[in-house]
């Protein structure tokens, strides 16, 4: 059995590995020295608990508290601060955050609440309303395949709020992950390093037929050489895309895909 993911989000080298002593033998610990960082974690680790440090560089911890609860409302965040600061703690947990703790903190205290958090992860919540839950878990998911990093910001501020948003930097990560995770839809970029895009999605044509492709490029030519549209594309777009007319085209893919299945 693979070990649960404890991912640690403190700019004190200190402090991730001391709690990554703690934990080593029981979990696979993973470590970001702030929130940005974190972010990208959070998105290719996929870890099960993160225990985080309110006060960090360039993204404070409430500010990356939101925005894992816009990712995942579930996943438990344990948030800890050498700040005796009631306010902050209480907007802390008011952002959702599963408990607590002032440095220093009791390692024994800190380990149970792991195991609480674990425990009850994905369990139904009293303050939860039920069908709610039900609607975050059939939450449509999109792959992007692109190496530009800004592109992959941009959509995910454009959906994060109807669907989850997984990002894979070159296409031979993104053939892996749209094996992993069965996206309804993929955003492809034309050109990337290694596999180009009409490599790319060749690729993923010989394991997945039916998904929902959207080819972006900035070369209009890279569109009239996929003449005959061999690799079964939804929709072509060029760079500088749409916000607007973006979004209209997967909500309308992934509606026409769920009226098929």
């Amino acid at each position: 059995m693979s070990k649960k993911k404890i991912l640690i989000v403190d700019d004190e080298v200190g402090v991730r590995q001391s709690l990554k002593m703690i934990f080593k033998d029981n979990y696979e610990v993973l470590e970001a020295s702030d929130g940005e960082e974190a972010l990208g974690i959070l998105q290719e680790a996929e870890p099960d608990v993160i225990i985080l440090d309110l006060i960090m560089p360039r993204v404070n911890g409430v500010a990356f508290l939101n925005e894992i609860k816009r990712v995942d409302r579930q996943l438990p965040v344990i948030v800890v601060s050498a700040i005796k600061d009631t306010a902050m703690g209480n907007e802390a947990m008011k952002s959702g955050a599963f408990s607590y703790l002032a440095k220093p903190f009791n390692v024994m205290e800190l380990e149970q609440l792991v195991q609480k958090a674990l425990t009850q992860a994905g369990q139904p919540e009293d303050t939860i309303d039920n069908k709610e839950q039900e609607m975050g878990r059939r939450k449509k998911l999109i792959l992007l395949i692109d190496d530009d990093e800004d592109i992959y910001m941009s959509i995910k501020m454009l959906f994060k709020e109807e669907y989850l948003v997984r990002y894979a930097k070159d296409g031979r990560q993104g053939c892996e992950k749209a094996k992993m995770l069965k996206p309804d839809l993929i955003i492809l970029d034309s050109r990337m390093a290694g596999l180009s895009g009409e490599e790319t999605l060749l690729a993923l044509r010989q394991f997945d037929n039916k998904v929902p492709v959207v080819f972006l490029t900035a070369y209009p030519k890279d569109i009239i050489s996929q003449e005959g549209n061999p690799g079964n594309v939804a929709w072509f777009m060029t760079k500088p895309f749409d916000s607007a007319k973006l979004r209209e085209i997967v909500e309308n893919l992934i509606n026409n895909s769920d009226s098929g299945s």
